[in-house]
């Protein structure tokens, strides 16, 4: 089922939206699906900016992480940016993430957000938790706000896959469905979805990389110092998520910045995004607004291009 919501007012929302979005409209909107109980918007805002994880280069996440610091306040201010232009769903992971949302909902933010689940327990990642999996699952639960749903990190997904281990994602999924939240299912490789489609597991969503990024799927390979973006990954990604029968999270489709040389390459990028996603299915864009503000403009495109 597909719902329309028009954007929160919010300080000086309403004009910029109208000077940015060059629309008829008064305010625009952006469609909104419902997975389960839930309205989702078909816009979501992303972490890896908020956590300083830029794919570019080093320098560029020590400038997020710079402009990140909650000292500053400019994470709390995106999401207010977002509520108010109508993304009402974030994608976080890590305790500083969750601390985030602790702040937003003390100064009265209502964002629903989607838990990422690290299953971290060898700690090999350079984030995420290193707790057990079990403690982990427990403190997303007992999360104030709590989730609305939880997805399996899609690095996690991709080396299990590759070693032959993905019983070991499905126990987990189990898990997670024992909380009733949404169960959602990530991956950078559409064969490890495509294993799991055919195994037809218990999954409310699966959450579609764009780009393989740092896997070698032909020769069982994760290599996190080198990635790749080739466009043949996500042509083939994005007919999955055209005929598989359940909502996808399409994310990365800006390449991890490497489509943002101009805002005609991003307008491009999120174009193509619009056109090859269902109608029960959302992108996930990660923003910061150190530049320009570039949540409005998201709104804009996706507005336009999904309505």
């Amino acid at each position: 089922m597909i719902y329309t919501v028009g954007a929160r007012k919010g300080r000086g929302a309403e004009s910029t939206v109208k000077e940015i979005c060059d629309m008829n409209e008064d305010n625009p909107t952006l469609p909104v699906v419902q997975w389960g109980k839930h309205h989702i918007s078909r816009l979501l805002a992303g972490h890896d900016q908020l956590k300083g994880h830029a794919h570019i280069s080093a320098a560029l996440s020590e400038a997020m992480r710079e402009w990140f610091d909650p000292a500053k306040g400019h994470d709390l201010e995106l999401l207010k940016r977002c509520e108010e232009l109508g993304i009402n769903t974030v994608q976080l992971g890590d305790p500083p993430m969750h601390d985030l949302l602790r702040r937003y909902k003390a100064q009265g933010g209502d964002m629903q957000w989607i838990a990422t689940f690290y299953g971290n327990d060898e700690g090999k990642l350079k984030f995420g938790t290193r707790e057990g999996l079990e403690a982990e699952l427990q403190t997303l639960v007992q999360m104030d706000p709590q989730p609305i749903g939880i997805a399996h990190f899609g690095g996690r997904t991709d080396r299990k896959y590759l070693e032959g281990k993905m019983d070991d994602v499905r126990d987990l999924l189990k898990r997670f469905r024992d909380t009733g939240l949404l169960v959602g299912l990530t991956s950078h490789c559409v064969e490890a979805l495509e294993y799991a489609v055919e195994r037809d597991w218990d999954v409310d969503f699966y959450q579609c990389c764009f780009y393989t990024v740092y896997v070698h799927v032909g020769t069982k390979m994760i290599n996190r110092e080198v990635e790749k973006y080739d466009d043949g990954d996500r042509d083939r990604m994005v007919r999955f998520i055209g005929e598989v029968n359940k909502p996808c999270i399409a994310y990365k489709v800006l390449a991890a910045g490497g489509k943002c040389g101009s805002e005609a390459q991003v307008r491009s990028a999120i174009e193509f995004a619009c056109k090859h996603i269902k109608e029960t299915d959302v992108l996930l864009v990660g923003m910061w607004q150190k530049e320009r503000d570039q949540v409005a403009q998201n709104v804009r495109w996706v507005s336009k291009f999904l309505t």
